[in-house]
């Protein structure tokens, strides 16, 4: 295969490309195996696009058509679209805890596939591009990653139940799109891409945390919740987590991620606690529609049992993907008055808030600790604001950048860095110029 540009040859050492022998670009592991990563076929077709259009070699060609075809051979059908599937992969990342295509992937695909079936003459790239767009449409009841309720429609990163409103993901999802309508000509891409990105402004409110002077990454959280009787029930059935605007979420028995909402192990027997108290992993949303989230389960005993609910509530640390100096909260209590009695706990905005987390400082770069993602918000919504015209998306772009111009003087984020949304750079905000 031809080299890849000096972006990716300078970053080899991250990317660790190994061709496959169908083609496909693979990333080298330390135990000598090649994972066939989802997204790496969308980095090759980029870049070996990028040089057919600087200058146009029979190798090159040859080049682009062997990925091309080798990404559409690893995709499987679903619902009529093409789609490239990741493998449930809890220990890789939390969030892959079932199998599942993203749409942040599937759009770079519908772009890539359309733009080297164009560049090669070869109409069934340019068809795959479509049904790979497709895919960005199918709803996630289905299978697919398309949300909507009365908040809105997202293209989401990772199908989550609740949904879990991942900005940056949605961000790029709709920059795929537009993109995709721009090269096919597709109406439905167009209507798409306007449609979701109203949505997005409405929402906007929701990622800000002006007390802290960031922007959140998404608009769910996990947190431990526990129940606390005053003496052991019977049973306790039908548990089930309540996020207005979306169906019920059923407490699973045991769960393999914090992204899951689950039982502890040990503290139930079947529908049976196993003592007074049974604690629960759960995946709270502050984008519910009229309401806040609430657990709702059926207590079965032989006399008035009292109930009291309590929730782990956190607080940010920069240097973590999750709260710290977590405490137990009380939220909410009820007194069963039958032998069978439906109880609805309110778990409360104010938990809910503190789980979904704003951006963060985990990642290093040159040793230092490096906020990525804040950084992307304000780029693409500059870029998205001044493609729909929607003056919400234009302003929050602005409200962002002055807050990281106030981070140098926060106590909280001395000693971090920032990928400057204007030039790419890592810079450390002690040296930060607004």
């Amino acid at each position: 295969m031809p080299p890849l540009s000096a972006r990716f040859a300078s970053m080899q050492d991250f990317y660790r490309f190994h061709f496959l022998s169908d083609g496909y670009p693979g990333r080298a592991e330390p135990d000598g195996t090649v994972f066939a990563h989802p997204i790496y076929g969308t980095y090759v077709l980029a870049d070996y696009a990028g040089q057919l259009e600087r200058q146009r070699t029979a190798e090159l060609e040859s080049a682009l058509r062997t990925v091309a075809h080798a990404a559409v051979d690893r995709m499987e059908d679903h619902r009529g679209a093409l789609a490239f599937w990741y493998d449930a992969d809890p220990v890789r990342s939390a969030r892959l805890y079932e199998r599942h295509y993203s749409g942040l992937t599937q759009g770079y695909y519908a772009v890539e596939l359309y733009r080297a079936g164009t560049l090669l003459g070869d109409t069934a790239l340019l068809d795959a591009a479509e049904r790979t767009f497709a895919s960005l449409l199918v709803p996630v009841q289905e299978g697919g990653v398309y949300f909507e309720n009365a908040r809105g429609s997202t293209i989401c990163e990772v199908p989550q139940h609740p949904n879990s409103w991942i900005l940056n993901g949605w961000m790029s999802s709709l920059a795929s799109v537009r993109r995709y309508a721009e090269l096919s000509g597709s109406a439905q891409a167009q209507e798409t891409f306007a449609a979701s990105a109203l949505s997005m402004a409405d929402l906007l409110p929701l990622f800000d945390d002006p007390a802290l002077r960031t922007s959140l990454y998404g608009l769910t959280g996990f947190t431990y919740l526990r129940l606390v009787f005053d003496t052991v029930p019977t049973g306790l059935e039908d548990l089930v987590l309540v996020v207005p605007g979306e169906a019920d979420v059923q407490v699973a028995a045991t769960g393999v991620s914090r992204w899951q909402t689950f039982v502890l192990d040990g503290d139930m027997a079947g529908t049976t606690p196993t003592s007074r108290t049974v604690r629960l992993n759960a995946v709270l949303s502050i984008a519910t529609v009229g309401g806040g989230n609430a657990l709702e389960a059926t207590v079965v005993a032989d006399r008035p049992v009292r109930v009291v609910l309590e929730g782990m509530k956190g607080e940010y640390d920069p240097r973590s993907s999750a709260p710290v100096r977590s405490q137990w909260v009380r939220l909410d209590d009820a007194t069963t008055e039958a032998a069978r009695h439906r109880v609805r706990l309110a778990i409360g905005d104010e938990i809910a808030r503190a789980a979904a987390y704003p951006t963060n400082f985990v990642k290093e770069i040159d040793g230092l600790n490096v906020n990525i993602y804040h950084g992307v918000h304000i780029r693409r919504l500059r870029e998205i604001g001044a493609a729909t015209g929607i003056q919400e998306m234009l302003d929050w772009a602005d409200t962002w950048a002055d807050y990281v111009d106030q981070w140098p003087s926060m106590s909280i984020y001395e000693g971090l860095a920032m990928r400057d949304f204007r030039t790419g750079r890592v810079t450390p905000l002690s040296e930060w110029q607004g």
